[in-house]
């Protein structure tokens, strides 16, 4: 019994080593969801050369579905550490994204974790971990204002880059997801966490 169990677990574990080593990034124009058209396209087709996001299994990206917290975290973890391994708690019966959210409590990024991982994340927070990852470790409020202040999001109506007009309290979709990391590395944000 127990050398049946040693060898499930031998071959989950050589099964993701694999996944991990056959990532291959993909082209917007892959997704079929996607068009040229679509105000995202360049952001969404860097993000996913990068390997920053992908698609899901029906070969569609969804740009406007909302982005869970654990989605928001290993598109994250792979824009600032350069993660590239896939997910792999499912292989245990955790959370699919458990190996992040462990990595990310070890660093100390303040995800919520627990029931918030399926739940739509927060801009709020998206500000608060992004400015972490960059070493600051704001409130909400002046997380959102220092990303405002160097133009790396603006307010949701034009000419009004305030705090209430970034809409901390709304989700974020996984269009404006790719243009978040895009933008940072247009503006040279691409320091990874090393502590």
């Amino acid at each position: 019994m127990k050398e049946t169990k040693r060898k499930r677990r031998l071959v989950a574990l050589w099964m993701v080593g694999v996944l991990a080593m056959s990532y291959v990034p993909v082209s917007a124009a892959h997704f079929r969801d996607m068009s040229a058209a679509h105000w995202a396209y360049a952001s969404i087709e860097w993000a996913a050369e990068e390997g920053i996001v992908g698609g899901y299994e029906d070969g569609t990206f969804q740009p406007s579905r909302m982005v869970s917290e654990a989605e928001f975290l290993v598109m994250y973890m792979h824009y600032f550490f350069n993660m590239k391994s896939v997910p792999t708690g499912n292989l245990r019966g955790e959370h699919w994204a458990s190996s992040y959210y462990a990595t990310a409590v070890d660093l100390h990024i303040p995800f919520q974790g627990g029931s918030y991982k399926d739940r739509p994340i927060r801009r709020g927070l998206v500000a608060r971990t992004v400015t972490k990852a960059l070493g600051y470790d704001y409130s909400e409020k002046q997380a959102v204002e220092w990303l405002l202040k160097k133009e790396i999001v603006t307010g949701r109506t034009p000419g009004n880059a305030t705090y209430a007009s970034y809409a901390p309290d709304e989700p974020l979709t996984r269009a404006e997801a790719a243009q978040f990391f895009k933008t940072l590395h247009r503006k040279g944000y691409t320091r990874f966490i090393t502590n």
